[in-house]
């Protein structure tokens, strides 16, 4: 099923057919749709709510592997901050390897470009592991991956929940590219692709590694940052 900003609340859609095609049920179909909560700028997914900002709804992600072994599209590819797949070690792919043009949600096929490119057949170089990191433990508080006691010493956030190790990232984050405090992705993410959003939360998470060494490198640099620019009302001038 290909999910997508034209699936969203749209409760006059007849899902009768698709449900006699898959053999499912209309409720096991609708927890497939991220669902409006009472919050205007959430959703809900994975029963979870997130702010609408972390949810992909405009630059689908895939997977070659993955769909290599199961051809169909993954609910948690839809998170901006899945960037990879932990379970293959390899960037999610948000454009064609072969035309280049960005996936899109209106396809004929899970899996095929209108170029005619087959994504399974995409070369892939395989990331290190603490590029995965942040994509691994994603999946473990989901539940996709079991959860593994992970070293929380040298990094704090392996004993935070993922929203709240998601928040912690992109306020760092926010601050590496000097923009005001962003929580919710609202700016950080805004129209990049795959590959920045990957590097942004690789760099920011590489902050809490050897902790708290590299914290408090962090932090000289953001008050350097902010002597510099002479902010002492914002969260620079706080540290």
């Amino acid at each position: 099923t290909l999910t997508g900003p034209q699936c969203e609340s749209n409760s006059e859609v007849d899902l009768g057919p698709l449900v006699d095609l898959c053999g499912l049920k209309i409720s096991d179909l609708k927890k497939l749709v991220p669902t409006p909560v009472d919050e205007p700028r959430a959703l809900s997914i994975l029963g979870h709510t997130f702010s609408r900002s972390l949810i992909n709804l405009r630059r689908p992600r895939v997977c070659p592997k993955c769909l290599r072994e199961s051809n169909y599209c993954r609910l948690q590819w839809e998170f901006k901050a899945v960037t990879a797949c932990p379970i293959h070690q390899i960037m999610l792919l948000d454009e064609c390897n072969a035309c280049g043009k960005q996936l899109r949600w209106g396809r004929k096929n899970v899996s095929l470009c209108d170029c005619g490119a087959d994504w399974r057949e995409a070369p892939n170089t395989p990331l290190p592991e603490h590029e995965t990191a942040l994509s691994r433990l994603a999946y473990q508080w989901f539940g996709f991956l079991p959860l593994l006691q992970d070293n929380s010493e040298d990094n704090p956030l392996y004993g935070l929940d993922f929203p709240n190790i998601l928040e912690a990232l992109l306020l760092v984050a926010s601050q590496q590219e000097r923009l005001v405090v962003d929580t919710n992705g609202n700016r950080i993410f805004t129209g990049k692709k795959s590959r920045e959003i990957h590097y942004q939360l690789v760099n920011a998470f590489s902050v809490f590694d050897c902790w708290p060494e590299n914290f408090h490198l962090f932090l000289d640099q953001v008050r350097s940052l902010s002597k510099s620019l002479k902010r002492h009302t914002t969260l620079q001038g706080a540290f």
